[in-house]
Formats: C-alpha cells, sequence, structure tokens
C-alpha cells in the first residue's frame, strides 16, 4: 500500500506504525442453480449453469480489527 507508507512517512503519530493486510477469497453462489465458485478466474457468469444470476458472497469487505497506539 504506497499510499499508507506515504502517509506513515509524513505522520508523527503513524511513525514506526505499520499495515498489515489479510486478503480473503472472493466467492460467488449463483442463484440459479445454487453452487459457489471463485470468483476470480470466473467473474459473474456461472461456470456450472451459464446463469448471470449471482451474487458476491465473500471477497469484498474491509474491517479493521485493531488499532494500537503507544
Amino acid at each position: 500500500m504506497d499510499c499508507w507508507r506515504w502517509a506513515a512517512d509524513r505522520s508523527e503519530i503513524l511513525r514506526g506504525a505499520r499495515l498489515q493486510i489479510e486478503t480473503v477469497h472472493a466467492v460467488t453462489l449463483c442463484d440459479a442453480c445454487g453452487k459457489t465458485y471463485d470468483t476470480v478466474p470466473q467473474g459473474r457468469t456461472c461456470p456450472y449453469c451459464g446463469s448471470g444470476d449471482t451474487h458476491l458472497l465473500q471477497g469484498n469487505a474491509c474491517s479493521i480489527r485493531e488499532i494500537e497506539a503507544r
């Protein structure tokens, strides 16, 4: 994250801070056939039945678990 490093280098409060990123595997559910599949290689079209009636189950969230200041 270049923007994080840029901000941390210019801020007294962020000096010495580090950013840890944990990615979550993207999974899509097909509403037509009920199967799940890897989102990245397939996109919105279900590889099992060809339907575009799908939605993302996981992989589009961002949460901050912890902020520690010293």
